[in-house]
């Protein structure tokens, strides 16, 4: 008889989980019970940098807003007075030597539309922690505050999120979690830079990472990408110096300049559906990278500063070919026979081995006869002639430009 091993589970590593000595905004939130002809929409925790609070820094002009807070007073929006005096005799003491209370944000039965716009002059009211349900969020603009958790419900939608404000989260240094509402298509530009989050799962829907988006995130350890992105901007996750690993979704087509730059990913397995890439340069971990068929653009500094690699295979479908000019990280160069293809512009890396550049590259292009260009470096034609005399003259007459 088999002795019974207990499974016994393993916490995840990336988890945020709210400080317990905080108040239970979950709890508090769920067992409140609205004023009549209102629906809560949100808390807000802060802790007690101020002896006030002005709930117009929460809702920007939200006429039909309501807040509730955790001293048990109660007050309608006012745009000429917003601020309440906290009674601190309700606060709760937390263990790392502050105090935390609460609001409650409610506003009128199907009025979902809410402005966040002014969260940013939250920072000297202390915000910790916003918890936003069934709301539809016209604009965010929560920058340079002390929050750690940016939290939304299934419920909760966007509406223009193209518009929002630049860096609407960015520089948010203790910021460590974050749940984004569905139906954003496309994330701003710096949206998360310089912030602590360890992980994020981006929601479907989302179709574009504008460029500079999570950059610096430099405890970003992992990216869950949805099905429906397209496209990574410029420097979209550059200088995310945690970030060991990425699976990219199939129907991506662009990553943009840098996307990667300086992250220390040690493999990566490029989707079918992308078309267009120049990203990994300066990733100094990486030690396998796997371009798909159906790849057409390799573009300048893609791959700079990475540590050697055994060897890259160049796709049949690739057209433009910038990016492998200081190739370091290169030992051999793999091509299918006769696959380049008209108007091909190919910068043919100097420090290749010889042996492998002759064998794997040169003596394989076809003789399609319409003048493809190889750019070869003083060095490398020395080194080639030196290996072979024979290579260059017979590329030139097979109509190529040396």
């Amino acid at each position: 008889m088999k002795k019974y091993i207990p499974v016994i589970p393993i916490a995840d590593p990336f988890a945020w989980t709210p400080n317990p000595t905080w108040w239970d905004y979950k709890a508090v939130f769920e067992n409140d019970t609205p004023p009549e002809g209102f629906q809560k929409r949100a808390i807000f925790l802060f802790y007690d940098s101020s002896h006030e609070l002005n709930v117009n820094d929460i809702v920007d002009y939200q006429q039909d807003a309501y807040f509730r807070f955790s001293d048990g007073r109660e007050r309608p929006y006012d745009n000429n007075n917003g601020y309440h005096i906290w009674d601190t005799s309700y606060d709760k003491p937390c263990d790392l030597g502050y105090n935390t209370r609460y609001c409650i944000v409610y506003t009128l039965i199907g009025q979902r539309d809410i402005n966040f716009e002014n969260l940013s002059s939250s920072n000297s009211n202390g915000i910790l922690l916003a918890y936003i349900d069934d709301v539809n969020i016209t604009n965010l603009y929560c920058n340079n505050t002390s929050i750690e958790a940016f939290i939304t419900t299934k419920k909760t939608t966007v509406s223009n999120a193209d518009n929002w404000n630049l860096y609407a989260l960015a520089y948010n240094y203790n910021l460590k979690h974050v749940v984004l509402p569905k139906g954003i298509k496309k994330l701003p530009y710096g949206f998360l830079g310089r912030t602590a989050i360890r992980e994020i799962e981006l929601p479907e829907g989302l179709e574009e990472i504008v460029h500079d988006c999570f950059y610096n995130c430099f405890k970003l350890e992992k990216v869950t990408f949805p099905k429906s992105l397209t496209k990574i901007g410029e420097y979209a996750f550059y200088y995310c110096i945690s970030l060991e690993k990425i699976e990219l979704n199939e129907g991506l087509k662009y990553i943009g300049s840098y996307a990667f730059g300086y992250c220390p990913l040690r493999e990566v397995k490029l989707p079918s559906t992308l078309k267009h890439i120049s990203c990994f340069s300066n990733c100094w971990n990486l030690k396998e990278l796997i371009l798909p068929e159906g790849l057409e653009r390799i573009e300048s500094g893609v791959m700079d500063g990475m540590t050697p690699i055994e060897e890259l295979k160049l796709p049949s479908s690739l057209t433009q070919m910038y990016g492998i000019e200081n190739d370091n990280f290169l030992k051999k160069l793999i091509v299918d026979e006769g696959f380049i293809p008209p108007g091909t512009y190919f910068n043919i890396p100097y420090r290749l081995s010889i042996p492998s550049l002759c064998e794997d590259f040169l003596k394989k292009f076809g003789d399609n006869g319409s003048n493809p260009a190889i750019h070869l470096s003083g060095s490398n034609t020395s080194a080639i002639n030196a290996y072979d005399p024979t290579i260059i003259p017979a590329l030139q007459a097979k109509n190529y430009s040396i």
